[in-house]
């Protein structure tokens, strides 16, 4: 499994159109990693920030060549220095 994580300020927007069938949806949001380890270390500067992990997947074995297939919910932190 690789994943990517996510990052927004302060608000994290997701959109999904409605169609027959599964929704397509768009995570928006600034790639802080693509990987295939289940911990990342990020420094971001000081203020609120959303974090998002997705499961992606392909058929190279590239986290960053993958589709999303799930995404888990948003988590806000707030960076103070």
């Amino acid at each position: 499994m690789d994943y990517v994580v996510l990052r927004e300020w302060w608000t994290y927007a997701t959109s999904c159109n409605a169609v027959t069938g599964a929704a397509q949806c768009v995570v928006h949001g600034h790639l802080v990693s693509a990987t295939h380890r289940t911990e990342v270390v990020d420094h971001p500067a000081h203020g609120k920030w959303t974090y998002r992990i997705a499961a992606v997947a392909s058929w190279i074995n590239d986290p960053t060549a993958g589709n999303i297939f799930v995404a888990g919910p948003p988590v806000t932190v707030t960076v103070t220095r």
